[in-house]
C-alpha cells in the first residue's frame, strides 16, 4: 500500500511538472492589476498586496507537502483512532458524528483507497489532476472558507474609467463539496460585509454587478469571466469573493486565482443609449431580417442581456469533439425588432454533416437543439440576474419537427435567447470537419427541410461544423 501511495504521490508531481503555463500573447490586453496572480507581498503579513484579509484566506501550499503527506498517510486503523483527519495543509476533511463515531463509509476499505486517489489530492492547493495547461498557480492561491474571523476578503479600491467597458477573469473551483459561491464586483465606496449593499446611486454604485457561480460542485479548475460597464460617476471598483458564514464546522472551501482584468470598451452590458454608450450600428440585412445570430461558447453562460456587436454576428458555429464524445456549443439569437412569431432552429436541407471522402453525420441522429429558459429576477442597483436551468437530462420539450429535432424559439424585441447546440461523434468517426448549416426561419419565411429544395424566400443560415 505504501508503494502505491508513492506512485500516486509521484504522478501527481509529474503531472504539474509537465503542464507549465504557455507563455503570454505579446499584443493580449493589459491586465490593470497589479497582483493579480497574489504573489506579491511586500509587507509580508500573508496577505497579498492590493487585497484586504486574513492571512489564512492565502494558501501558499508546495506540490512537495502534497507529495510528501499522500506518501506517509497513517493507515486505516490510525485515522479511524483519530478524532479528524487532515489534508496536506491541515485543513480537517473530515469530523467524527455528533455520538463520537465514526460513519459507515468512513470505516469502508473503499474510503481509504479514495483518500489518496481523490480526496486528498482534491483539497489541497492544485485540486483534482490535470491542471489546465494555462493555469500558473504560482506560489499563493486565495481559498475562502468558514474560519473565523468571519470578514470578508475584500480587494483595495482599483482605479477605473467612468462609463468604460470592462472585462474580469479568474479561474475557480471548489474543494469538499458543492455551496454557493458569488462574486461581486463593488464601487469603492461598499461596505466590506454587507452581502448585497444598497443607498448608491445609479451614477455611482454600491453593487456594480456579480456572478453567481451556482451551487455548483466544481471539483476541477476553471475559468470565469464577468463583462461590466462602470457608471458615470465610477472610478474606482473593488473585488469580493463573498462567503456566507455559517454557524457549524463547514468542510467546504472555495478557490481562486490568476485574476486578470482588462479594458474592453466593447462591453455594453446594462442600458444603451446617448453619444457614451450607443447602441450598435447593425447591417441592413439583420435590420431587415428583424434578429442577429451569434455563435458563443457553453461557458461562461451568455445572459439573456448580451449584446454582441456587428463583427460577431453570422460566424461559423463550431463543436469539437473526439470520437465517443458529446461536446456544445450556444446560438445566441437577439430580436433587433418586433418579430411577428417564434424562430425556427434546425437543420438545413438534407439534415448530415459532409465529412472528408464521402464520410458524413446524420443530424437527426446525432445533433440536438434545445433552448436555454432562464428566469429572470430582479436586483436592487442591477437590471436583472439570470440564473439558468441547466440542461440536465430529463423530458424535453417535443420539437416542432421531430424527425430533425427542430425547436421553436420566442425572443422579445431588445433581448436575446441561447439555443444549445449537442453533437454526439459516434466511437470510429475519422477524423476532419464535418460541415453543414443551421436555419433560423422567422415567421413568413420558408423553413428547408429534408424534403424542400432551397428557395429564394428561404430563413437564415448559419455554417455549422463538427470538427472531430
Amino acid at each position: 500500500m505504501v508503494k502505491r501511495r508513492k506512485q500516486v504521490a509521484t504522478a501527481v508531481l509529474v503531472l504539474v511538472s509537465t503542464m507549465l503555463p504557455t507563455a503570454g500573447v505579446a499584443d493580449s490586453p493589459m491586465n490593470l492589476l497589479a497582483n493579480g496572480g497574489l504573489e506579491n507581498d511586500a509587507d509580508n503579513d500573508g496577505v497579498p498586496d492590493g487585497w484586504v484579509s486574513h492571512p489564512h484566506h492565502f494558501s501558499r501550499e508546495t506540490m512537495g507537502q502534497v507529495q510528501e503527506h499522500i506518501t506517509n498517510m497513517p493507515t486505516h486503523q490510525q485515522m479511524l483512532a483519530a478524532e479528524h483527519v487532515e489534508g496536506s495543509d491541515g485543513w480537517i476533511l473530515f469530523r467524527r458524528e455528533a455520538d463520537g463515531t465514526w460513519g459507515p463509509y468512513i470505516k469502508s476499505a473503499q474510503w481509504y483507497q479514495r483518500m489518496a486517489n481523490e480526496y486528498l489530492p482534491q483539497n489541497s492547493r492544485f485540486g483534482q489532476l490535470p491542471l489546465p495547461a494555462d493555469l500558473d498557480l504560482g506560489n499563493t492561491t486565495m481559498v475562502i472558507h468558514n474560519l473565523p474571523p468571519h470578514e470578508q476578503t475584500i480587494s483595495e479600491p482599483i482605479p477605473v474609467k467612468p462609463n468604460t467597458g470592462y472585462r474580469l477573469s479568474f479561474w475557480f473551483r471548489m474543494g469538499g463539496g458543492s455551496e454557493e459561491a458569488i462574486f461581486q464586483i463593488l464601487g469603492s465606496r461598499a461596505p466590506r460585509n454587507d452581502a448585497w449593499p444598497t443607498g448608491a446611486s445609479k451614477d455611482n454604485r454600491h453593487l456594480i454587478t456579480y456572478l453567481n457561480l451556482g451551487w455548483s460542485w466544481v471539483p476541477y479548475w476553471r475559468r470565469y469571466e464577468i463583462a461590466f460597464r462602470t457608471a458615470a460617476e465610477e472610478t474606482e471598483i473593488r473585488l469580493r469573493p463573498w462567503k456566507y458564514f455559517r454557524g457549524y464546522d463547514d468542510a467546504r472551501r472555495a478557490w481562486f486565482d490568476d485574476f486578470c482584468l482588462v479594458e474592453d470598451d466593447s462591453v455594453r452590458v446594462g442600458g444603451t443609449g446617448g453619444p457614451a454608450n450607443p447602441p450598435p450600428a447593425w447591417p441592413e440585412a439583420v435590420m431587415n431580417r428583424g434578429f442577429t445570430v451569434v455563435p458563443r461558447p457553453t461557458m461562461p453562460l451568455t445572459y439573456n442581456h448580451f449584446e454582441p456587436l456587428p463583427d460577431q454576428i453570422d460566424q461559423p458555429l463550431v463543436i469539437t469533439a473526439a470520437p465517443g464524445q458529446y461536446a456544445s456549443a450556444v446560438l445566441f439569437i437577439k430580436a433587433v425588432k418586433d418579430l411577428s412569431g417564434p424562430l425556427v432552429v434546425g437543420p438545413k436541407g438534407r439534415p448530415q454533416l459532409n465529412g472528408p471522402d464521402g464520410m458524413y453525420l446524420w443530424m437527426p441522429n446525432l445533433v440536438e437543439f434545445r433552448v436555454c429558459h432562464p428566469l429572470q429576477i430582479k436586483k436592487s442597483q442591477q437590471q436583472w440576474e439570470l440564473r439558468p436551468h441547466y440542461l440536465m437530462p430529463g423530458a424535453r420539450e417535443t420539437p416542432i419537427r421531430e424527425y430533425t429535432r427542430t425547436v421553436e424559439v420566442n425572443v422579445p424585441k431588445g433581448e436575446g435567447r441561447s439555443v444549445w447546440v449537442t453533437a454526439f461523434v459516434p466511437d470510429g468517426t475519422p477524423p476532419g470537419d464535418y460541415r453543414g448549416e443551421i436555419h433560423v426561419v422567422a415567421e413568413g419565411k420558408d423553413y428547408v427541410g429534408y424534403d424542400q429544395q432551397p428557395g429564394p424566400n428561404d430563413g437564415h443560415a448559419i455554417p455549422f461544423t463538427v470538427r472531430v
